[in-house]
């Protein structure tokens, strides 16, 4: 499919009786994020209006006992708690039910395969943040906008580990000897491929 943005709803009223402007969209990382969006805002049951085919509109609702997701409430929380943190996360949280086909879920709960990537936890004494007993393995689900979180893991085994640490789930030994953490699984594989996929 073909992607656009615009100043404005692409909406009849709006291209035929005002100047708008409509760029599109050609970068697969915007694309994939438009995306998600999109399947988020067609899966809100709370302030959905859909266009039936006599040209009239009705509000969906929740069916009993369905979830009630809100699109709005959504976004902006994640907008706002992406705000305050340093991670670089695309997509969605995997917990809401979304049917798009490109929202890919990383299932945080599963155990390490044989590539012992996350098979040995390191806990190392420069710079961490207080220990505690956390289980860094119950995280939450979250979607990614594509690739293999687990296979990004395992290409850069040696350059992350999982701290003792009751607010970050992992941490990222930089090219400069720093340390970065992180909170997500989406936002450590980012960070990976940003600081080494083009040294190797």
């Amino acid at each position: 499919p073909e992607y656009y943005i615009g100043s404005a709803d692409w909406m009849t009223r709006n291209l035929d009786y005002r100047v708008e402007a409509v760029t599109p969209v050609t970068s697969p990382k915007i694309q994939r994020q438009l995306r998600f969006t999109l399947d988020l805002l067609l899966s809100d049951n709370r302030k959905l209006w859909e266009m039936d085919s006599d040209g009239e509109y009705h509000q969906r609702y929740p069916d009993d006992g369905e979830r009630v997701i809100s699109a709005q409430d959504i976004l902006m929380r994640e907008a706002l708690k992406a705000g305050r943190s340093e991670d670089l996360i695309t997509g969605i949280p995997g917990d809401y039910p979304i049917a798009g086909d490109l929202c890919i879920t990383g299932d945080g709960t599963e155990q390490p395969t044989e590539t012992g990537a996350e098979s040995k936890p390191l806990t190392e004494s420069e710079g961490e943040c207080t220990a505690s007993d956390a289980d860094t393995t119950d995280e939450p689900f979250e979607v990614t906008d594509g690739g293999n979180p687990d296979e990004v893991l395992a290409t850069y085994s040696d350059r992350w580990y999982v701290p003792d640490s009751v607010v970050y789930n992992y941490a990222v030994r930089t090219p400069d000897g720093e340390r970065r953490y992180l909170k997500t699984k989406a936002g450590v594989t980012d960070l990976l491929e940003r600081l080494y996929s083009d040294t190797e």
